[in-house]
């Protein structure tokens, strides 16, 4: 995540065919702080591994942000 902030524009030229952008984070911060350097997108998607809702605060934080990026919320 700490080099994708440096320089978020240099991991997002187009690319023609199969391509693949895998971010990983340390923190929510961290987390943050990728989502509002990402362009706009026509799809987003939040995983989580947990399974009793421990990260819901985390989500709508993180949901928030990525709404503007990808203009629709699920």
């Amino acid at each position: 995540a700490s080099t994708f902030v440096t320089n978020p524009e240099g991991f997002q030229t187009e690319a023609f065919g199969n391509a693949a952008l895998v971010v990983k984070a340390k923190s929510v911060a961290e987390m943050v702080a990728v989502l509002k350097g990402l362009e706009g997108n026509l799809t987003g998607c939040i995983y989580s591994a947990t399974k009793d809702n421990s990260d819901d605060a985390a989500y709508s934080q993180l949901a928030e942000i990525m709404e503007f990026k990808v203009g629709r919320r699920c």
